[in-house]
């Protein structure tokens, strides 16, 4: 059953989206709003690569260091 709702799902959010640009397309080519917009990414774009960093460093430690390290290393 809900392997059968998922494409359904799917196209729902499509069609809320498709439906949602011509709807607010008006009300969002303010130049205030693409300023923010432009910043937004911006930003978003300048931390990917700490947050990509942040997660290899993450996933490199739980793989190669036991927890046995850390309950010797790092006591009550």
């Amino acid at each position: 059953m809900a392997g059968g709702a998922l494409p359904w799902g799917f196209a729902l959010v499509v069609v809320l989206l498709v439906v949602g640009r011509f709807v607010l397309a008006p009300y969002l080519t303010a130049p205030a709003r693409q300023t923010w917009a432009t910043i937004f990414v911006a930003i978003c774009v300048q931390a990917l690569p700490f947050l990509i960093f942040g997660v290899a460093l993450s996933a490199a430690i739980t793989a190669f260091v036991p927890a046995s390290f850390w309950t010797r290393a790092l006591p009550h």
